[in-house]
């Protein structure tokens, strides 16, 4: 039997450091490309290292021992967007190093036919501790 609809969904994760401590505001944005209009959708962000959430309101959920940030959307037209943020901030010291999340739809409806585009990575990079007095620059570049 043929499905009912679908609709599918391009995920797009972007991030971008905070000033002050360790974070980073992740922005997860979808995209229905169609053919049918989105009832809802669930997209995932899977950290690297455990996150602290920044305890600003946001539409996700924070789970910090699965390293997880979930996403709910509601209805969206045929060509329409829709963005979700979130402020997270880690525990880093030692040496520099990139720092990985992975956003991926993990559930929709109507389906999302296209897999393909169902899952978007932002990396940022620790830049080691900058020490005091501060050099200005943050310790997490994105």
């Amino acid at each position: 039997m043929p499905p009912s609809g679908s609709a599918d969904l391009s995920v797009e994760l972007d991030a971008h450091n905070t000033l002050v401590l360790v974070g980073a505001r992740y922005d997860v944005t979808i995209t229905n490309n169609g053919p049918d209009a989105l009832e809802s959708a669930t997209v995932v962000v899977r950290f690297e290292d455990t996150p602290f959430p920044s305890g600003a309101p946001t539409s996700c959920t924070t789970d910090r021992p699965a390293r997880t940030l979930t996403c709910v959307f509601g209805s969206l037209a045929v060509g329409g967007s829709a963005t979700v943020s979130a402020t997270v901030f880690y525990s880093y010291g030692g040496p520099r190093r990139p720092i990985h999340a992975t956003a991926t739809r993990t559930a929709s409806a109507p389906a999302d036919l296209n897999q393909a585009n169902d899952a978007d990575t932002a990396t940022c990079y620790y830049d080691g501790a900058q020490g005091i007095p501060s050099t200005g620059r943050p310790d997490l570049l994105c």
